[in-house]
């Protein structure tokens, strides 16, 4: 009975390790996604500043 107990732990503990390293994953699988789409919008951001300003010194 000690020996199935301890079988069942086993198994038990390895299945929360793996869902706990399964999360982990998705966690900085949508950390990267986040950290990619603000490089992204800030990049635009600039380019569209650059943009005005080149388009305001035509102007002067």
């Amino acid at each position: 009975m000690k020996q199935a107990m301890s079988t069942l732990s086993t198994f038990s503990e390895k299945d929360q390790h793996y869902y706990q390293y399964q999360a982990r994953q998705e966690y900085l699988r949508e950390q990267r996604t986040i950290q990619h789409e603000l490089e992204q919008a800030t990049k635009a951001l600039l380019q569209a500043n650059q943009r005005e300003e080149a388009a305001k010194k035509r102007e002067d």
